[in-house]
């Protein structure tokens, strides 16, 4: 039976989720262009995710913008696309769950844990790269200029249902024929045309290599050897460069968890959720914090002091740090 599609609100945004399972522990599932719902329909997916919440209490979340998920949310920033993680833990009730990130849902996913290290009991990032757009430290990368012809051929191509067909075969080389036109129809349901392309320049510029250092929380780095969307590489330097992660190669070359060898995924997948409920996972003492530091000015307050006196404008203050805090 599939599961209920429910809703988070993140301002103004409704974010779609389901819940799957009991556990514990809790997980959130990030995935990239996708549809909650009609992914139950895809037997591999239906299977992963399955297996996936017999071990934890699932929770699968279209990003804004896709799926099930309000479609017209312009440009969000990745720390926007973050904070809808946290309204989804508010709406379940959850206090703390391990972050699933898979492709280009890892950023945010990083962002997350070292944003909310209270909240983030691990990390498990699977054919993820911090960035996606070629630099100095990630020369293997695609230039940006090819990134945004391949954003202009997804606008321009994405009504046609042998383009979609192409585009997850090229990432998936293991899927069925069959299954394979099941993935591209909801794939294009999942976003219009000009969501798809706003979805690949969306993260032309985000990058988190400079966070990787203060994610202070267990972390599980998988990738499958011969591709998985990003190049391997990508994989390897996020364990590198999160202290205390572990990275492991896995076979094959498809980007989708449900394709591909499903015993060493799960077998990884299995040992690193149970240690974090039995907290045998190393800690890592943290260093650094993102922080935020708010500075607010009253306009004419040495006036209004003079006017109230010391002691009524001490209290005014008071009543103004307790709304201000109330706030945030």
């Amino acid at each position: 039976m599939q599961p209920e599609t429910r809703y988070a609100k993140n301002g103004d945004v409704n974010i779609a989720y389901q819940v799957v399972g009991d556990g514990p522990p809790d997980l959130v599932a990030v995935d990239v262009i996708s549809h909650i719902e009609l992914g139950w329909e895809i037997p591999s997916q239906a299977r992963f995710f399955t297996r996936l919440a017999s071990i934890c209490r699932l929770f699968r979340v279209n990003q804004r913008g896709t799926g099930m998920s309000d479609r017209d949310v312009g440009l969000p920033t990745l720390e926007t696309r973050m904070d809808d993680i946290r309204a989804v833990l508010d709406a379940v009730g959850s206090q703390r769950a391990v972050l699933f990130g898979l492709g280009d849902a890892s950023p945010l996913s990083v962002l997350f844990a070292a944003t909310y290290p209270e909240r983030t009991a691990g990390l498990i990032l699977m054919n993820a790269s911090p960035r996606f757009v070629k630099s100095p430290s990630l020369s293997w990368l695609p230039t940006r200029e090819e990134t945004q012809r391949r954003a202009d051929d997804f606008e321009r191509r994405w009504g046609d249902p042998a383009f979609a067909s192409e585009v997850i075969g090229m990432t998936n080389p293991s899927a069925p024929e069959e299954e394979l036109q099941s993935i591209a129809r909801v794939f294009r349901l999942s976003v219009s045309p000009g969501a798809a392309a706003a979805y690949i320049r969306m993260n032309i510029d985000v990058d988190v290599c400079d966070v990787l250092p203060l994610v202070r929380v267990p972390t599980l780095v998988m990738h499958r050897k011969d591709g998985g969307g990003w190049d391997s590489r990508s994989g390897r330097y996020l364990a590198e460069h999160i202290p205390g992660a572990r990275f492991v190669e896995l076979p094959g070359a498809d980007f989708s968890p449900g394709l591909g060898d499903q015993e060493l995924l799960f077998a990884e997948l299995e040992s690193f959720l149970a240690g974090v409920v039995a907290g045998t996972h190393p800690e890592v003492e943290p260093d650094r914090v993102l922080a935020t530091v708010l500075f607010s000015d009253i306009v004419g307050s040495s006036e209004r002091a003079a006017t109230l006196g010391d002691r009524a404008w001490r209290e005014l203050l008071l009543r103004h740090h307790e709304l201000v805090r109330r706030q945030l």
